[in-house]
């Protein structure tokens, strides 16, 4: 893993590490996939990182990932595979429980706007927490006539 996190600091300028449980956890998890599986894995959720890090406002210093965020980003991948919610959902730091629970399609006007209100009308902090693309809620919020 060493090696992809190198990779992604030279090609990206993504400066990461993984916390040792994180690290754990991924090394003793089945990878179907083998090892493009674990490298895509690991790229995804350093970009998950990143852009949360954006998001937030916060500088380009070294990340640290945590067990947290790569547990979100693997159930998070389940839900998008078609996995039940109910399998083994985040611990804290993850995707809101409302987020796995629906598809973009399935969400109502309310819950829209709630997440909006939350985010102070921040379309990419509310797309972010619903798990969904910011071209998909800003699709579905002119389906519902939000825009």
């Amino acid at each position: 893993m060493e090696d992809f996190l190198h990779r992604l600091k030279t090609e990206q300028q993504y400066d990461a590490k993984f916390t040792s449980d994180a690290l754990a956890y991924l090394q003793q998890a089945d990878w179907p996939g083998q090892i493009r599986e674990l490298e895509a894995t690991v790229k995804a959720v350093v970009a998950r990182e990143v852009a949360a890090r954006s998001m937030d406002g916060m500088g380009s210093s070294r990340m640290v990932i945590s067990l947290e965020a790569v547990k979100a980003y693997l159930f998070q991948r389940r839900i998008g595979f078609g996995a039940s919610v109910a399998a083994s959902p985040p611990a804290s730091g993850g995707m809101s429980a409302s987020a796995g629970r629906k598809r973009p399609s399935d969400l109502t006007e309310a819950e829209l706007r709630a997440v909006l209100e939350k985010h102070q009308g921040n379309k990419t902090r509310a797309a972010h927490e619903l798990g969904i693309a910011l071209n998909t809620l800003k699709d579905r919020m002119k389906k519902l006539g939000l825009v």
